[in-house]
């Protein structure tokens, strides 16, 4: 059985193309199941995001196994559904949390619980891939 940084090196490599261009990238980000927008987020550094995003559905944790967006995209996946990590807007850190905020508000984003408004149940995105 592999550890986890076995399971986080074989990741990083599958992503080796795209680390030079999202590596300590600020900005807001989706996640996109066959083109709609299922997921937006924030982070300081978006090749680590996107690879941590991965991991998290694809080879979970107990920890993050049983979560809801986690599930909802492993499910994707083994049903056949394209997921995909877009960058919506390069950022500063300051400017992180309004416009992740103006991009959830935008695209209500069926596996973001919180939002500007305050929490909501995260939804199935099954209507996307089945």
């Amino acid at each position: 059985m592999e550890n986890f940084k076995e399971i986080q090196a074989k990741h990083y490599a599958k992503h080796e193309a795209s680390r030079a261009k999202y590596e300590n990238k600020v900005g807001i980000y989706a996640i996109t199941c066959n083109d709609n927008i299922v997921y937006v987020g924030k982070s300081t550094n978006l090749f680590n995001r996107f690879v941590a995003h991965e991991m998290n559905a694809m080879e979970p944790t107990e920890r993050d196994y049983h979560t809801k967006k986690y599930t909802e995209l492993r499910e994707a996946v083994m049903g056949g559904a394209t997921i995909s990590y877009i960058v919506l807007e390069y950022c500063s850190e300051e400017q992180l949390a309004a416009r992740e905020s103006f991009y959830i508000m935008k695209y209500w984003p069926a596996l973001n619980r919180q939002t500007p408004q305050g929490n909501k149940p995260v939804e199935s995105i099954e209507k996307y891939w089945k």
